[in-house]
């Protein structure tokens, strides 16, 4: 699950995930940095949690966050429009049945 979010005064836009760590740490960015974050020292970091997690039983999602230029950002919302439309022709054709 996500949520696109923008802030036109800033001009940033930002995607918000939330996952099982199967879906997401995959695609999490493993070197470099951001601010003061070490990003290879965090995904090793959050790798050890939730394994001490899944010993103790717990089940967990990962959250992720990514910023997006502008052109991302028009992109994932004219997909999300595209997605809500065969939805709704979907929904209608099911009715119509």
């Amino acid at each position: 699950m996500s949520v696109l979010a923008c802030c036109p005064a800033l001009n940033r836009f930002l995607l918000f995930a939330k996952g099982a760590d199967e879906a997401i740490l995959p695609r999490a960015r493993r070197s470099g940095s951001w601010g003061p974050l070490d990003l290879a020292r965090n995904v090793e970091t959050v790798g050890e949690t939730l394994r001490e997690y899944a010993d103790c039983g717990l089940r967990t999602l990962v959250m992720a966050l990514r910023s997006l230029d502008e052109r991302e950002f028009r992109e994932c919302v004219a997909s999300v429009e595209r997605a809500s439309q065969a939805m709704e022709q979907r929904e209608r054709a099911k009715s119509e049945w």
